[in-house]
């Protein structure tokens, strides 16, 4: 009689503790749960693309209504997925080159950089970004989107990111204004003087 109960104690603990886990943590199994429980996910978010970089995916939305891009950082963490970090940058539809996603991040065992950015400008051939020993570079048409990632922290002001037109000139760089380097909060894509 008492292995019978030690026997049931041990089957319903088996199957307890899981279930209070699940309840008490609501785990994601999928990326796309990680997205829609961490954050508020709301229907007028338009889904543009999922980025694969390094240990991590970049899930990018467009919000209509309060005019910005949203991305969605997602972490697989053993059987789970884990959403540990949201950004948003505002809409410039009127910018020559419009910064969809800068993402710096570190966790205790990933370090990712993400800079995504959309070419509205046909004269501009390739976008170059990173840091002088660590460049990239993209080939981009008008309406296209160049993805940037590095598995290193990068600061905005040691990206560097430029764009060039078909024959290698300098047409706009990434950064604070020239004329404004005391607002900082000013960063974006500016046109170089010609």
């Amino acid at each position: 009689m008492k292995k019978k109960k030690i026997g049931l104690i041990l089957i319903l603990t088996t199957i307890a503790l899981p279930l209070i886990f699940l309840f008490a943590y609501e785990p994601s199994f999928t990326a796309k749960g990680a997205v829609e429980k961490h954050f508020e996910y709301e229907n007028d978010l338009r889904y543009i693309n999922k980025i694969e970089a390094g240990q991590f995916q970049a899930w990018l939305f467009n919000d209509e209504n309060e005019r910005e891009y949203k991305t969605f950082l997602v972490k697989k963490d053993g059987f789970f997925y884990e959403s540990p970090l949201s950004t948003y940058i505002e809409h410039q539809p009127d910018a020559p080159l419009e910064t969809l996603s800068s993402i710096d991040y570190a966790d205790e065992t990933d370090v990712l950089t993400l800079f995504v950015v959309q070419s509205q400008d046909s004269e501009v051939a390739k976008i170059e970004a990173g840091e002088e020993t660590n460049r990239q570079e993209k080939e981009v048409e008008e309406g296209e989107k160049a993805v940037f990632s590095w598995d290193r922290s990068i600061s905005f002001d040691e990206m560097n990111a430029a764009a060039y037109g078909e024959h290698g000139e300098s047409l706009y760089y990434f950064g604070i204004e020239q004329d404004n380097t005391a607002n900082v909060d000013n960063v974006g894509w500016f046109e170089i003087e010609k």
